[in-house]
C-alpha cells in the first residue's frame, strides 16, 4: 500500500507541474535568466519513508537538464516512469534518513547559474495526548492534541481528516502559534459544512513540524492534509528565487466522532 500511494503521489505531482508548464521544456529565447526553485523534503514517520521533490524553472519553462543534489544524494528525473516531467525526485526507505538533518541543497544550470542552499529538516517528534483520552467525539466537539517538541522546527500544523480521505487534498489544517506544542481543532473541523450534524466516522489527526515555505502544489499532493495557506517565497539570491521548505508528520493518532456516544 505504501508503494502504492507513494507511485500514485508521484503521478499527481507530474500532473500538477505539467499543468503549470504547458510550453517548452527549453528556457525562452531572449529571457532574463532568472531562475525559480520549488522543493521540499518530507520525513514521514507515519508511513515511515522520505521524499525530496524539486522543480526549477529558468525564465519561466521548466529545466529539465538541471543539476540537483541534496546533500550527496544526487536528484534524477521521474525516469524511467516519468521520462517527460520536470521534477527531480528522491526517495527514502525510512523517515530518519532526513529528519534532524542540515544539508545543503545544490541546483546548478550548467555554467550559467549556481547556487547552495542550506535545507534544516525537523527532528523527530510525537503526539502525545488527545483529549477526549477515549478518543470519543459525541456530536461538534473540539479535540486537543498535545505534542512533544521537534528540534529546530519553525512552527506547526495541527490536521485532521476523515479516514479515507487522507493524501486526497482534503482536510482541515491549522497554523499553531508561537511554537506551542498543543492546539484544538475546533468543531467545524468534524463537519463538512456549517451546521449542529457532525460528520461522523473516524478521523486522523496529524501535527506536522516544519521549516520554510511550502508550495502548494506540494502541499496539497504530498501531505494527507494540505497546509492551510502558500506563503511568500523564502528564497532571495539573484538570479534564484523560489519557496524551499521541509516538513516532518509525527505518527498520527485517531478519534472517531459519532451522534450518540
Amino acid at each position: 500500500m505504501k508503494t502504492e500511494r507513494i507511485l500514485m503521489v508521484l503521478m499527481l505531482l507530474v500532473s500538477a507541474m505539467l499543468a503549470c508548464d504547458s510550453g517548452p521544456s527549453r528556457p525562452n529565447v531572449g529571457g532574463d535568466g532568472t531562475y525559480q526553485i520549488l522543493g521540499v523534503a518530507l520525513a514521514d514517520y507515519d508511513d515511515d519513508y522520505s521524499q525530496v521533490a524539486v522543480s526549477v524553472y529558468r525564465d519561466s519553462a521548466a529545466l529539465r537538464s538541471a543539476f540537483v543534489r541534496l546533500g550527496n544524494d544526487t536528484l534524477d528525473l521521474g525516469k524511467p516512469t516519468f521520462a517527460d516531467d520536470s521534477l527531480f525526485y528522491l526517495l527514502r526507505d525510512h523517515a530518519t534518513s532526513l529528519a534532524g538533518s542540515n544539508l545543503n541543497l545544490t541546483v546548478a544550470d550548467s555554467t550559467l547559474a549556481s547556487d547552495n542552499f542550506l535545507v534544516t529538516v525537523p527532528d523527530t517528534f510525537s503526539i502525545l495526548t488527545v483529549e477526549p483520552p477515549n478518543r470519543i467525539v459525541t456530536g461538534l466537539q473540539s479535540v486537543s492534541v498535545t505534542w512533544s517538541g521537534s528540534d529546530n522546527a519553525e512552527g506547526y500544523v495541527l490536521s485532521a481528516v476523515r479516514r479515507p480521505f487522507h493524501h486526497t487534498g482534503t482536510g482541515y489544517s491549522e497554523y499553531v502559534t508561537s511554537l506551542s506544542t498543543a492546539g484544538t481543532l475546533p468543531p467545524d473541523a468534524f463537519s463538512l459544512s456549517v451546521g449542529n450534524d457532525p460528520d461522523t466516522g473516524w478521523y486522523y489527526i496529524y501535527v506536522y513540524a516544519y521549516i520554510g515555505s511550502l508550495d502548494s502544489s506540494y502541499s496539497n499532493l504530498m501531505l494527507p492534509v494540505p497546509m492551510p495557506d502558500t506563503v511568500s517565497d523564502n528564497v532571495d539570491a539573484d538570479p534564484f528565487s523560489g519557496r524551499i521548505a521541509s516538513v516532518v508528520i509525527a505518527h498520527r493518532d485517531s478519534v472517531h466522532v459519532v451522534i450518540q456516544p
